[in-house]
C-alpha cells in the first residue's frame, strides 16, 4: 500500500529548483497609478464630486510579438462638472517606440476658485522600449521602462466663518509613479512603484496640523513565481492639536480630534490612515491604497436648524501598483551595441543655400532617433528614423556663413552612434556699392567707368531706364568697374546696378550723375589699394617701400598723420611704389595712402599697419655675421672678415719654406739630389718611399710640354722640351708651379690680363722676340749647377726633422 506524504507549501517551495528566467521575446506588464489629493462632498454650498488633482501613471506591456510603455501626468484624474460647467483634464504623455524623454511641461490651471485655489501643476514624462526580444540599457541595476513625475505648488480650501477659518490647505506635494525590469541573479524582476511626497496639511485655520513621513512608497514586484505588493517602508501619520501630538495608526479606524474650546461645537473632525490592501496572486503583484489618510470635516452653522457650512472628506495620496511577470522573470538580453552613424544627404558638403533654415535628412537605423547638432553641441532638430530614413528642419534661422553641423543616432536601447558631419554656407544677402560716377557729380566724359564693391563671384547688371549700360563680375578682391559700351548724352543720368551672387541673392544701388562735356571733371577716383607691406607685417627696413594700385595718371600721396612719407605716379598698368625719405623710427606705424586724378580730385584713403623691428643680430664670434662662427671659417679656409670669402692659399716665398711646414717624409728631396749629381734614380723601392709623395708620370719630353701647355692654356712646348719659353732646359728640370719673372707676377697671372698672342711663343718660331726685343734666353749647363749649387745650400742638416726646400733660381 502506497503512503503518501503532504509537505508544508513553504518547505516544498524549498525543494524546488527555481525557474530559469524567460527569454525575449516574453509576456509581461506592470502598471502605476497616484494621485495627490481628492475632495469630495459639499463646500459652502456647492457640491464637488470627483476632485481629483495632481494625476500621475506608467504603465508598460510586452508580448512575444510586440510591446510598448506609457507614461503620463495630468493636472486632473478625470475631467469633471462643478456648479454646472465642465473643466476638462489637461495633461503630457509619451509612448515608446521610440524611447522619447521630453521637456517639463506647466499644465493648466484647475479653476475652481469657488472651491479651492489650486497652485501651479507640472508634469514630466519619459517613456523606453528596445523591442520585444531586448531591454532597455540598465542604470544600477535598473531598467526603467516608463516614468511620470507630477508636482503640485499646494492647494487651499475657501475660509469658513468665523472663528472656523480656512478649512483646509497642503503645501507643496508630488506623486511618481514608475514601471522597470530590476535585475537579480536568476533574472529580471517586473517592478512598479508609486511615490507620494506629502506636504505639511493645516486644517481649520490652522488649529490642527498633520505630518507624513516622507515618501510613501508603494510597490508591486514578481518575479514570474511570486507576486508581492505593499509598502516599501509603512510612512507614519501624527495629528497635533494646541501641540498636543496625536499619532494616527495606519489601521483604517477613523481617529476623533479634540478641538479647542471655540471650535469645539462647531467641527467635527476626524483622520484616518490606511494600509495598502494586497491583492497579488500567484505570480501577480498587485496593492491598492484608496488613500494615505483621510480627513473628515463637519462644520456645522452657528444658527440652529440651517445646514452645515461644509461637510466633505479629503483624501490625500490615493495610489495603486501592479506587476505581472513570466515564470522565472525576464532573461534581458543586453544591447550595447551602438547604432551605425546616420548619413546625412542634405545638404551637401560644401554646399550654399539661402535658406536660413534647410532641411536636413538622411538614413539611420530604423527606428532610432537621429539628432542634429550645431559645432557648439546646441540642438538644430531631431527625428525618428521610420523605415530608415529621417528629416527635420530648423525651428530658428542658422547663423550666416559656413559652419559644421552633426547628426548622431540613438537607438530604443539608449546606444548613440558616432556621429556624421556637414560643411555648407548659409547665404541670405549680397551687396553692392557704386563708387563711380559719384552720386551728384557732374563728369565730362560720356564714357565713365563705373566701378563699386560687391560680393566677390557676383554678376553686376547696370542699366538706365531698363535698358543695359554695361555688365561684368565682381572681382576676387570685392571690386567691379565696367565701361558704357555707347556713349552717353549730356545731361542727367541714373544708374541702376543689380549685383546677383551665386545663389540667386541679389542687391540694387543707384547713382544719379550728369555728363556735361565742358565742365571740369568732379568725380573723385576711388581710393588706391595698398598691397605692400602687407597688413600686420613686421620689416626691418627702415625705408621700407611702399606700393600698391591706382587710377593710371593719378598721383598717389603716402602719409603718417599730417606727415607725407612719399608720393608716386601710378603707372598705366595701375601700380605704383615709393619709399619714405626719412627714416622710420623703429615700431608700430599706420600709414595712408590717397591718390589724386588729372583733375585734382582726391580719392578716400585706404590704410595698412606694419612694424618695423630691429636687424636680427650676428651670431656671437661671427665678425662678418655670414653665420659661419670664425673659429669655423678658419677651419674650411674662409675669411671670418669677409661674408662668404674663400682665403686665398699660401704660396711659397721667394727663396724660404713654405708657409706651413710639413714633417720631413723619408726620401724627400733625395732623387733631386742623386739626380743632378749624375746618379740614377733607385728602382727598388716604391715609388712613394722613394720620393715621399705620389709617384710622378713621365711622359715623352715633346708629349709632357704639350700636355702641360694644354691643362694650364698658358705655354707652349719649347725647343728643348721646357713647357716655360722662360724656365731652365734640362731633362732633371721638375714640373711645378709658374714661377715668377723677376719683379713680375706668376705668367698665369699676367695671361690672365693680358693679351697671350704677344706673351706666348709660338711653336714654329721660338727664338721669335718679345714684344720688348728680348729673345728668349737658352739655359745651359750654368743654369744646371747654379741650381744644384742652391739646392745644396737649401739642405738644412740642422732640420732633419723639416722639409729640405730647394731655393728658387735667380734669373
Amino acid at each position: 500500500m502506497a503512503t503518501a506524504l503532504a509537505l508544508p507549501g513553504s518547505l516544498l517551495a524549498l525543494t524546488q529548483a527555481p525557474a530559469a528566467a524567460a527569454p525575449l521575446p516574453a509576456a509581461y506588464s506592470a502598471d502605476a497609478h497616484g494621485d495627490i489629493v481628492d475632495l469630495t462632498g459639499d463646500v459652502l454650498g456647492l457640491d464637488v464630486a470627483g476632485l481629483v488633482v495632481g494625476h500621475s501613471r506608467s504603465s508598460v506591456t510586452g508580448t512575444t510579438t510586440d510591446g510598448s510603455s506609457t507614461a503620463a501626468s495630468a493636472n486632473l484624474d478625470a475631467s469633471l462638472v462643478l456648479d454646472g460647467v465642465t473643466i476638462t483634464a489637461d495633461g503630457t504623455s509619451v509612448t515608446a517606440p521610440p524611447s522619447a524623454d521630453p521637456p517639463a511641461e506647466t499644465l493648466a490651471d484647475v479653476p475652481v476658485d469657488a472651491v479651492a485655489d489650486v497652485g501651479v501643476i507640472t508634469g514630466d514624462v519619459q517613456a523606453a522600449w528596445a523591442g520585444s526580444d531586448a531591454c532597455v540599457p540598465a542604470v544600477d541595476g535598473e531598467r526603467v521602462l516608463s516614468d511620470s513625475l507630477t508636482t503640485l505648488a499646494g492647494v487651499t480650501l475657501v475660509d469658513a466663518p468665523d472663528p472656523v477659518g480656512t478649512l483646509a490647505e497642503m503645501t507643496d506635494s508630488q506623486t511618481r509613479t514608475r514601471t522597470a525590469l530590476v535585475d537579480d541573479a536568476d533574472g529580471s524582476d517586473v517592478v512598479s512603484t508609486t511615490t507620494t511626497t506629502v506636504g505639511d496639511i493645516d486644517l481649520l485655520g490652522g488649529a490642527v496640523t498633520v505630518d507624513v513621513t516622507n515618501p510613501v512608497v508603494l510597490e508591486a514586484r514578481s518575479d514570474g513565481t511570486t507576486g508581492s505588493a505593499g509598502f516599501v517602508d509603512p510612512p507614519t501619520v501624527t495629528a497635533t492639536v494646541g501641540g498636543t501630538p496625536v499619532d494616527i495608526p495606519l489601521n483604517g479606524t477613523p481617529q476623533q480630534i479634540d478641538l479647542p474650546v471655540l471650535l469645539e461645537p462647531l467641527v467635527d473632525l476626524s483622520v484616518t490612515a490606511f494600509t495598502p490592501t494586497d491583492q497579488s496572486t500567484g505570480a501577480t503583484g498587485q496593492g491598492t491604497l484608496d488613500a494615505l489618510l483621510r480627513i473628515d470635516v463637519e462644520v456645522l452653522d452657528a444658527t440652529p436648524l440651517l445646514p452645515p457650512v461644509a461637510d466633505f472628506s479629503l483624501d490625500v495620496a490615493p495610489m495603486s501598483a501592479q506587476a505581472i511577470a513570466p515564470e522565472g522573470g525576464v532573461e534581458c538580453a543586453v544591447d550595447d551595441e551602438a547604432p551605425a552613424a546616420p548619413v546625412i544627404d542634405t545638404p551637401t558638403d560644401g554646399d550654399v543655400t539661402s535658406d536660413a533654415t534647410p532641411e536636413f535628412s538622411g538614413t539611420a537605423e530604423p527606428g532610432s532617433t537621429v539628432v542634429v547638432e550645431d559645432a557648439d553641441g546646441n540642438e538644430v532638430c531631431t527625428d525618428v528614423a521610420e523605415g530608415g530614413s529621417w528629416g527635420c528642419t530648423p525651428d530658428e534661422d542658422l547663423p550666416e556663413g559656413e559652419a559644421t553641423y552633426s547628426a548622431t543616432a540613438t537607438d530604443d536601447a539608449g546606444n548613440t552612434s558616432e556621429p556624421d558631419t556637414v560643411t555648407f554656407e548659409v547665404d541670405t544677402a549680397t551687396t553692392v556699392d557704386v563708387l563711380t560716377p559719384a552720386d551728384g557729380s557732374t563728369i565730362p566724359d560720356a564714357t565713365p567707368e563705373v566701378s563699386g564693391t560687391g560680393e566677390a563671384g557676383a554678376t553686376i547688371d547696370v542699366t538706365e531706364g531698363g535698358l543695359p549700360v554695361c555688365s561684368t563680375t565682381v572681382e576676387p578682391d570685392g571690386t567691379w568697374s565696367c565701361t558704357p559700351s555707347l556713349p552717353l548724352l549730356p545731361g542727367e543720368h541714373t544708374f541702376t546696378v543689380t549685383a546677383e551672387d551665386e545663389v540667386g541673392n541679389t542687391a540694387t544701388a543707384t547713382t544719379t550723375f550728369t555728363v556735361d562735356p565742358d565742365a571740369d571733371d568732379t568725380d573723385p577716383p576711388a581710393a588706391p589699394v595698398i598691397t605692400a607691406p602687407a597688413e600686420g607685417a613686421s620689416v626691418q627696413d627702415t625705408t621700407p617701400q611702399i606700393s600698391g594700385t591706382g587710377e593710371p595718371g593719378a598721383t598717389v600721396t603716402v602719409s603718417e598723420g599730417s606727415t607725407v612719407l612719399c608720393t608716386a605716379v601710378v603707372a598705366t598698368d595701375t601700380t605704383w611704389s615709393c619709399s619714405p625719405t626719412v627714416a622710420l623710427p623703429l615700431g608700430p606705424h599706420t600709414v595712408t595712402a590717397t591718390q589724386e586724378d588729372a583733375a585734382g580730385n582726391p580719392s578716400p584713403a585706404d590704410t595698412v599697419s606694419f612694424t618695423i623691428v630691429a636687424p636680427t643680430p650676428p651670431v656671437p664670434g661671427d665678425t662678418d655675421g655670414d653665420g659661419l662662427p670664425d673659429g669655423q671659417e678658419g677651419t674650411i679656409g674662409t675669411d671670418p672678415k669677409r661674408p662668404r670669402h674663400r682665403r686665398r692659399r699660401p704660396h711659397r716665398r721667394r727663396g724660404g719654406q713654405h708657409h706651413r711646414h710639413r714633417p720631413a717624409r723619408p726620401g724627400h728631396g733625395q732623387r733631386r739630389v742623386d739626380r743632378r749629381r749624375g746618379g740614377r734614380r733607385p728602382r727598388d723601392r716604391p715609388a712613394r718611399q722613394r720620393h715621399g709623395r705620389r709617384p710622378h708620370h713621365r711622359r715623352p719630353r715633346g708629349q709632357r710640354g704639350a700636355d702641360q701647355g694644354a691643362v694650364r692654356g698658358l705655354w707652349q712646348e719649347g725647343p728643348y722640351g721646357d713647357p716655360r719659353p722662360d724656365g731652365p732646359a734640362g731633362r732633371g728640370h721638375r714640373q711645378g708651379r709658374p714661377r715668377r719673372r723677376q719683379g713680375g707676377p706668376r705668367l698665369q697671372d699676367q695671361a690672365a690680363g693680358d693679351d697671350q698672342e704677344g706673351l706666348l711663343r709660338d711653336r714654329r718660331d721660338p727664338d721669335r722676340p718679345d714684344e720688348a726685343g728680348h729673345r728668349p734666353r737658352r739655359p745651359g749647363r750654368q743654369g744646371r749647377e747654379d741650381r744644384q749649387g742652391e739646392q745644396a745650400v737649401g739642405q738644412r742638416q740642422d732640420r732633419p726633422d723639416q722639409v729640405r726646400h730647394r731655393p728658387r733660381r735667380r734669373t
